[in-house]
């Protein structure tokens, strides 16, 4: 025979272990639905960017200016002093 007050505490243990499990599916379902909205978020965001940076870069090839005629005149360093020399001696 079980004591009389017993009935109570096995409903009450069955309703926390319930209650608990209630708990912790709901969390993992929050969680998976939470990380499928950020993929999907990622997933829009990312192509949003690639197609903004692409159209930027095709604004500013449009807008970049030719490079001067002169181009090795006036670039300085070894290699304009080498390409004067070597117009120097030619023309002597």
């Amino acid at each position: 025979m079980t004591a009389p007050g017993n009935e109570f505490l096995i409903v009450l243990l069955g309703l926390s272990v319930l209650l608990s499990s209630a708990y912790a599916f709901g969390r993992m379902h929050q969680w998976h639905r939470r990380g499928r909205e950020r993929d999907d978020a990622y997933r829009t965001g990312y192509d949003i960017a690639s197609r903004s940076i692409l159209s930027m870069m095709a604004a500013n090839q449009q807008a970049a200016q030719p490079a001067p005629a002169d181009y090795r005149a006036r670039r300085g360093g070894r290699h304009a002093r080498l390409h004067a020399g070597s117009v120097d001696r030619q023309a002597a």
